[in-house]
């Protein structure tokens, strides 16, 4: 559901001063189609982040919100200048000396699909790595072959048997002292 009105390819390409050479683009109907998509994505953006704050009806509130949406576009659309920017035309990219490599390397594209995808996916940075939280159940006590019917066993009386197995006290009854 777009703006009303609509933000124009028109529009973000004026805004931007974007031509078809800018992207090598062959002619202008294809550089429209790819601002339309950066349009589509900065309206699916500012649907999903603004809520019911988005496609405000005051004369100012629209203007800031489908010039917002140009800039959004606009921001979308220079990371594909920036790309070939750090590609190059020789692809210097590969070249691990070359300045093109290491803007490849700072160039986040996980950071911008994060910022694309945050209403869904939230990724914590833990400090220490991962790491598993304790989990507090209650469950039925462990079946012992000294007692037939361990539920009808008294709690202390099972514990006890445990404990003693544990110390390896084969036969707690005769010449234990319990307490």
């Amino acid at each position: 559901m777009p703006l009303v009105p609509p933000v124009t390819p028109l529009e973000v390409e004026q805004i931007g001063a974007l031509f078809p050479n800018l992207f090598n683009f062959p002619d202008q109907t294809t550089l429209d189609t790819f601002v339309q998509g950066a349009i589509d994505y900065a309206d699916g953006w500012m649907i999903g982040h603004m809520g019911p704050n988005y496609g405000l009806s005051l004369p100012w509130q629209v203007e800031l919100q489908r010039r917002g949406q140009m800039y959004l576009a606009l921001e979308a659309i220079c990371d594909t200048i920036k790309a070939e920017k750090i590609y190059g035309t020789h692809f210097a990219y590969l070249s691990e000396e070359s300045p093109s490599y290491a803007e490849l390397i700072t160039n986040e594209w996980g950071v911008r699909a994060m910022a694309s995808l945050d209403l869904w996916v939230t990724v914590e940075d833990v400090a220490g790595g991962a790491f598993a939280l304790p989990v507090f159940m209650t469950s039925s006590p462990l079946i012992e072959n000294e007692i037939q019917n361990p539920a009808l066993a008294p709690l202390s009386v099972l514990y006890s048997e445990l404990l003693d197995r544990a110390r390896g006290i084969a036969n707690p009854d005769i010449g234990t002292i319990r307490r």
